[in-house]
């Protein structure tokens, strides 16, 4: 499936080290650019494919860095919120999704360890948010016409006519 490129199994470790204003469409563009040279390396020439993925991605990574922030500031006590002190988290990334767009369909896994720090801006500025994280990305992009295809092939099944699942479970 893969020779004939019916069938795209593609991974990738994405390096996203980076300090942006802590914004959602701060670190959804930040997300973006680092996802750049993983994408533009991407075996299918399916963009609008590719441009919802990425879309998919920045917006999980920049949901799950807001839900750590959130969550290391709720653990806060009075004297921290006063002096406005910044905080820390450390999270797991994991997330999984699947995206149709004729003639491609794709299923991805996102996984990596993150650790994210808040500084805290002046009174009249924005706040910032340092990030290290590697982001791993496991996805598996099918040409769903050729699929289709396949499973209509009288060949296959001829071939898979006489195939018994059980016997091929049980049997050494």
């Amino acid at each position: 499936l893969i020779r004939k490129a019916w069938a795209y199994p593609v991974q990738a470790l994405v390096p996203f080290n980076t300090t942006v204003v802590r914004s959602k469409a701060e670190v959804s563009a930040a997300v973006r650019i680092a996802l750049q040279p993983a994408i533009q390396q991407a075996p299918w020439q399916n963009f609008a494919l590719n441009g919802i993925v990425v879309e998919k991605i920045a917006d999980v990574v920049a949901g799950k860095l807001e839900q750590s922030i959130q969550a290391a500031e709720a653990d806060r006590n009075s004297a921290d919120c006063i002096f406005r002190r910044d905080v820390k988290n450390n999270l797991v990334l994991a997330s999984n999704f699947h995206e149709n767009l004729d003639p491609h369909e794709a299923v991805c896994s996102l996984g990596g360890f993150a650790e994210v720090v808040r500084e805290k801006a002046g009174l009249l500025g924005h706040d910032t948010l340092r990030v290290r994280l590697t982001i791993e990305i496991k996805a598996l992009v099918l040409d769903m016409q050729k699929m289709l295809n396949l499973e209509r092939s009288p060949h296959l099944a001829n071939a898979l006519g006489s195939y018994d699942a059980a016997l091929d479970l049980f049997t050494d």
